[in-house]
């Protein structure tokens, strides 16, 4: 299927040996990445959702490997998946 839709796209590659692979991607409601603790799971995090991994990992990462050892961070408070909840009930 990916090879199909690609040759539409740039047909000289149509017959190039390959291994494709894909995956299935999330995104929040809000269409924000979601970073912070699971609730009600001791230590367990989440750092994914992310419209545009290779502008904002980079810069999100740090800041969310301070968070988590203790440093307070505005930003990723706000990107917390605890801020879905009260849409959910």
């Amino acid at each position: 299927m990916i090879r199909q839709e690609i040759a539409k796209i740039l047909p000289g590659l149509a017959n190039l040996p390959a291994t494709c692979y894909h995956c299935l991607v999330a995104f929040s409601s809000d269409s924000l990445p979601l970073i912070g603790a699971i609730m009600n799971f001791d230590r367990v995090h989440i750092f994914s959702g992310f419209s545009n991994p290779l502008v904002f990992i980079p810069p999100l990462a740090k800041r969310f490997a301070d968070f988590i050892t203790g440093k307070p961070d505005p930003i990723i408070t706000q990107l917390s998946p605890s801020r879905l909840i009260s849409s959910i009930r």
